[in-house]
């Protein structure tokens, strides 16, 4: 039997394609088919974070926060042109449970609104590393993750609407910096 928290759980990497994809639309930037960084672009590239808030058919909120692996801050120093983190947040116009398919584009039509923050690459190292590890009967991990919040978003220098969404582009990226649609 499949838990609630499973269900979402099996889901992540779907929504997280998902939300990439509109990411890279939004931006102007093309989707990284390979190792590295979530997309990419002229000069520069961005790793992709998104977290569910408001979730339907749960009576409290979602921290606003997300979950960086440890290696992805290495992407700075093996990839060239200009790195930034795209942090964004989701919302769905239904509980992850009735949520039964893959298909990017099926998952899109669930997705109701997204703001995502354009923030600086280096903004990063302001979050202490903790190793995390632990075992279940399917996997086991032993990760060293960073934990940035909302809170702790840089302030916003400019606010695009687009489609299904808001991007502010934060202190640190300048506006010329992306094609934002």
């Amino acid at each position: 039997m499949t838990t609630i928290a499973n269900h979402a759980r099996t889901y992540n990497n779907p929504v997280s394609y998902t939300n990439e994809i509109w990411t890279a639309k939004v931006l102007g930037m093309e989707e990284n088919k390979g190792n590295g960084p979530d997309i990419l672009g002229n000069g520069k590239f961005a790793e992709v974070k998104f977290s569910l808030i408001n979730p339907k058919g749960n009576k409290s909120h979602y921290p606003r926060c997300w979950t960086v692996l440890e290696h992805q801050l290495e992407f700075a120093e093996i990839w060239s042109g200009q790195g930034f983190w795209a942090m964004g947040l989701y919302e769905l116009d239904r509980p992850f449970r009735k949520i039964h398919t893959f298909d990017p584009k099926a998952i899109e039509r669930f997705i109701i609104f997204r703001e995502l923050y354009v923030v600086n690459w280096n903004w990063i190292y302001q979050f202490p590393p903790h190793k995390t590890k632990g075992k279940t009967p399917l996997t086991e991990w032993n990760q060293i993750l960073r934990y940035p919040k909302e809170k702790d978003l840089p302030k916003i220098n400019r606010t695009y609407e687009v489609e299904k969404g808001l991007v502010h582009l934060t202190k640190g990226v300048p506006d010329y910096t992306f094609n934002i649609e």
